[in-house]
């Protein structure tokens, strides 16, 4: 009798807790930000903003320094100052960085193509990175190139889509690509060196959050560096 009663409160509370669950799931993906979508969207991707590509538009994140307790270093605001339309059909973006606390004023660059974004020294980390659009769960990217600015012999870039998920940042919640990126620095006579970028974008929006990470042969595993999360955007539309 103790046992079939035991049994059925085993039952109960399995019960109540996929329903909490449940709850809990259902309540993050209905606090989802919607971006616009274009209904013309398919038609063209690079037009219909899949990548923010308007002049005017603006991102503003904290840095958030992350070694053990996360400490809120700077924010800046990222504002995309140019786009130059090229003779292949490409667009050249410029972006503008203005850092609050520290004053830091300087600019970056990409290019898109109908099918890919090219990203110049981004400031989390100092390398050419790419992402093929749309962004496709599972897809990943390889090449190997030869980079002598970091004294190396061979740079390997590889992009991996790992997820689409919910993610929160201070701007809100939203539904957010995974982007892996890792850099395998390699030179002859030395052990390899590793870098890893995370970025969560959002189609139509842009980045929500980058986690810059670098390898630690002491504990031997990715360690975070540095951290940008958005607190405001402002996606300016084509008419």
């Amino acid at each position: 009798m103790k046992d079939n009663q035991m049994k059925k409160i085993i039952i109960i509370s399995e019960i109540l807790v996929l329903a909490a669950l449940s709850f809990l799931i259902q309540s993050c993906e209905k606090g989802v930000l919607e971006p616009y979508i274009p209904k013309d969207a398919e038609k063209n991707l690079i037009d219909s903003g899949y990548y923010p590509n308007v002049q005017g538009c603006y991102w503003r994140y904290n840095i958030i320094l992350s070694d053990s307790i996360p400490v809120i270093i700077d924010s800046v605001e990222v504002r995309l100052a140019k786009n130059e339309f090229l003779q292949d059909s490409s667009q050249f973006l410029t972006y503008n960085y203005y850092h609050f606390r520290f004053g830091d004023i300087y600019s970056t660059n990409e290019t898109i193509k109908k099918d890919s974004v090219i990203r110049y020294s981004n400031p989390t980390i100092k390398y050419k990175s790419f992402l093929l659009i749309p962004l496709k769960l599972g897809e990943t990217f390889i090449e190997t190139t030869n980079d002598t600015n970091f004294n190396s012999d061979n740079l390997t870039i590889q992009m991996t889509v790992e997820s689409y998920d919910s993610v929160f940042v201070k701007a809100g919640r939203f539904k957010a690509y995974k982007v892996v990126t890792t850099i395998t620095y390699e030179r002859q006579g030395t052990a390899p060196y590793y870098t890893r970028e995370i970025l969560h974008f959002v189609p139509y929006i842009g980045f929500i959050k980058s986690e810059n990470e670098f390898w630690s042969s002491k504990y031997s595993k990715y360690v975070s560096n540095e951290t940008w999360e958005l607190t405001e955007y402002k996606i300016e539309k084509k008419y």
